[in-house]
């Protein structure tokens, strides 16, 4: 098998993860626990798309200022559709970003970090290229934080009562 099968057959943990960050933005304030760091805020915005590998519908788009609160997101987490594709805001400390990700790939698009001013256009660009690293390694630090429940079958049969019935209270 190829890398590019292996890289498909394993994309429904992109999406798992996506809806798995959903889930955890919904609760304790956005707030997600890190290990050796600081906590991170997790703010789902603006756009998202959810898809289901079965059915009629099997891609719905939902926008608005909090798409992951409406009545249609619940809706189709209960038809089992999945996060493909998000608007997030992250913020740690004194560090905020938004971008777009895309669970089944894990592409990162539009991202906005902030843009520090008064400072000479190298040192600018440095710091903007500092906060996309950073970016990344959260996401990285978050995509860990899901694999260790995920992997383990105990930990993830909690996580699964745990996100229905989060489902259930939408």
């Amino acid at each position: 098998m190829g890398l590019a099968e292996q890289i498909e057959q394993k994309a429904f943990l992109g999406t798992e993860f996506l809806t798995w960050l959903w889930h955890k933005s919904e609760l304790e304030d956005g707030k997600i626990a890190l290990k050796n760091e600081d906590p991170v805020e997790v703010q789902f915005q603006d756009a998202m798309t959810l898809e289901a590998h079965y059915g009629e519908a099997t891609i719905q788009t939902l926008r608005g200022e909090t798409p992951g609160a409406s009545a249609e997101a619940r809706s189709a987490l209960i038809e089992g559709k999945k996060a493909k594709r998000a608007k997030i805001h992250l913020a740690q400390g004194e560090m905020e970003w938004t971008f777009v990700l895309r669970g089944d790939t894990f592409d990162f698009g539009s991202i906005k970090v902030p843009a520090p001013k008064g400072l000479p256009i190298e040192e600018s660009v440095s710091l903007r290229l500092q906060a996309v690293d950073r970016l990344f390694e959260l996401v990285h630090r978050l995509f860990e934080t899901f694999l260790e429940i995920r992997l383990q079958p105990g930990e993830w049969a909690g996580e699964i009562a745990r996100f229905r019935q989060w489902i259930e209270t939408k």
